[in-house]
């Protein structure tokens, strides 16, 4: 039996490396196989055509270190986003990636940029986690704690502390799907709540009166699929799940890709800027079904563009129209009523009572009535 000479260290970035004194090859190490938390320098492996993806889990409890019930892993069907997985179900998913690198300012006693990024390695796709170089070094980790939070902490040195720079979900209001279909977490209220998007009322009133969300909201009015479609600009927004992805899009492809198909109810764009994964660079998403999973940011979040029955301008045309009709009804009532009284009059009175000028006073007089309630 052959014997290998290999030496164990322990390096600065935390990595554990088993390392093969012939040829300083890597033999193990523990960056490879996460746990609970991602180091910066860690990579967590996203994509891979024969290696397994990871993910980071939970412990079971805060003093048991095994295996617990929630873990975090990207999106297994587009490299768009991230979940917190409760077992086999989604608990929180993060917003649709609108850039290969997200960045967090942490200030304390020395500001510094934290950030996440996508990154491509032969047939591997990444995430990472760290510090731009040249920036104030911070001991930081990245852990997804046994309640199923996902926590972004910062060393304290001062107090000889980890204190949490960014956590989700922060309120039960931010778990995948709270709020029910079209209904969407508001951030900005002090104690974030569920809304309705504009051209939405809820389910059942006295469900959400009770803070019961799950039966969602629907629309005021059924989309009637025609040329006049528009769309609302929502701002603000993590967009929902259950998106298609549409590729190698600009924007106003995108916008007529949406336009075109009568089972299209939302899109959303953006140009992956900096580096691409897969040599497409734009994101075109769309919908065709409820949306799921959606919130109002307070900070950052994007433009969610949904389908509505007629534009703007086409809207006013038949609120006018709403008004016009009724108030020419009214009219016409008051011409056939002066009309009836007038022929009264000129039988009882005088047969030449009725002229042309007293109908036409009485019309004048109509038309005004008509003109104040336009």
């Amino acid at each position: 039996m052959n014997s290998m000479s290999a030496e164990a260290m322990l390096d600065n970035s935390g990595n554990f490396i088993l390392r093969s004194l012939a040829d300083s090859s890597i033999l193990w190490q523990s960056f490879d196989h996460p746990t609970d938390t991602l180091l910066p320098g860690m990579n967590l492996r996203l994509s891979h055509k024969m290696h397994p993806l990871q993910q980071l889990v939970s412990w079971k409890s805060q003093h048991d270190p095994s295996p617990g019930d929630f873990s975090y892993s990207a999106d297994p069907e587009h490299l768009l986003q991230s979940f917190t997985w409760q077992g086999s179900r989604p608990h929180r998913r993060s917003p649709v990636w609108t850039n290969h690198l997200f960045r967090m300012n942490y200030v304390g006693r020395f500001n510094s940029t934290i950030y996440m990024a996508l990154h491509h390695a032969g047939d591997e796709v990444y995430m990472c986690f760290g510090m731009p170089t040249g920036s104030f070094v911070v001991l930081a980790r990245m852990e997804v704690d046994y309640s199923g939070k996902v926590n972004i902490l910062i060393w304290e040195s001062n107090i000889s502390k980890w204190k949490i720079m960014h956590t989700q979900p922060e309120h039960e209001c931010n778990t995948y799907g709270y709020c029910g279909p079209y209904g969407y977490c508001d951030n900005t209220q002090i104690i974030p709540g569920c809304k309705c998007l504009d051209g939405f009322e809820p389910r059942d009133d006295k469900a959400w009166i009770a803070g019961r969300f799950s039966q969602g909201c629907r629309r005021k009015k059924a989309l009637r699929c025609t040329h006049g479609d528009g769309f609302l600009t929502i701002p603000g927004m993590k967009v929902p799940d259950k998106f298609l992805y549409v590729r190698s899009k600009s924007f106003d492809q995108c916008t007529e890709e949406c336009r075109r198909n009568c089972s299209c109810v939302a899109y959303a764009y953006s140009t992956m800027s900096g580096m691409d994964i897969d040599g497409d660079d734009t994101r075109c998403l769309v919908w065709t079904g409820d949306f799921i999973d959606m919130e109002n940011c307070t900070l950052g979040g994007e433009n969610l563009y949904v389908r509505t029955n007629r534009l703007r301008g086409n809207r006013r045309k038949i609120n006018t129209l709403e008004i016009v009709l009724p108030a020419v009804s009214i009219l016409l009532l008051l011409i056939c009523v002066g009309l009836i009284w007038l022929c009264g009059l000129r039988d009882k009175q005088n047969p030449a009572f009725l002229a042309k000028e007293d109908l036409a006073m009485f019309i004048r007089e109509g038309w005004k009535m008509v003109r104040k309630l336009l």
